[in-house]
């Protein structure tokens, strides 16, 4: 017997697709405090500035749940991190290192590892502080490349060691690890292996235009076996 030919079922898949599917928004991070554990760095290059290289810790964070605290690095030498804020969660930085999520773990690890004392590292002892601060200028280092350059740091370590440490940790870190970022305009960026659900790219109606279009190509396949038999 043949089959009545009739479009309406894949117009109605691919309608429902369309409106049920709905495209996920940015997670909004509230916090109300900062601490950092690192060293104290004049950075000359790509902006004169002085401040502060270490881990982040945001505090009473919301908008993640049960998440009360944040830990993250900066990954922006522009702008002075707000002492309390509001952040859009983001994808990682486009066109730059794939190391700075591989630093970020090398650096909590190590950071943990430590525990507030002294680790050994490449042939020498680090505070925790010098491991933090290492950690941090690493990342400024394969985020800005040859542009990025500091006069000092207030390490406890000897300048040739300080920087052995921040050569060791981007050699041992692993490539393409996920991480998020943590944005608003004024504040200084921040990136975090904490999730943070940014906006869907590229899930928008291209993406159900596709995937109709596939359920149309598969309805039309059933339809042709239905007339032949």
């Amino acid at each position: 017997m043949r089959a009545v030919s009739s479009a309406l079922p894949v117009a109605a898949v691919i309608i429902a697709t369309m409106f049920s599917a709905e495209r996920a928004s940015a997670a909004t991070v509230h916090y109300t405090s900062i601490s950092v554990i690192g060293e104290s760095i004049h950075i000359t290059h790509p902006d004169d500035v002085r401040g502060e290289a270490g881990q982040i810790t945001l505090k009473g964070v919301t908008g993640l749940g049960s998440t009360t605290s944040l830990v993250a690095w900066c990954l922006d030498v522009f702008d002075f991190l707000k002492n309390s804020g509001t952040f859009t969660g983001g994808g990682p930085l486009a066109n730059t290192s794939n190391l700075i999520g591989g630093l970020m773990q090398e650096g909590n690890n190590a950071i943990a590892l430590a525990h507030g004392g002294s680790l050994f590292l490449n042939g020498h002892f680090y505070t925790t502080k010098d491991i933090s601060a290492a950690t941090q200028v690493a990342i400024w280092s394969v985020e800005y490349g040859a542009a990025f350059s500091y006069s000092s740091v207030g390490s406890s370590a000897s300048s040739s060691n300080f920087n052995s440490l921040v050569s060791y940790l981007e050699q041992h870190a692993t490539p393409d690890v996920a991480y998020w970022t943590l944005n608003e305009r004024g504040n200084q960026t921040l990136g975090t292996l904490d999730p943070v659900p940014g906006p869907i790219v590229g899930a928008g109606l291209p993406g159900l235009i596709l995937a109709g279009t596939g359920l149309l190509g598969w309805w039309r396949r059933k339809r042709s076996v239905r007339v032949a038999a």
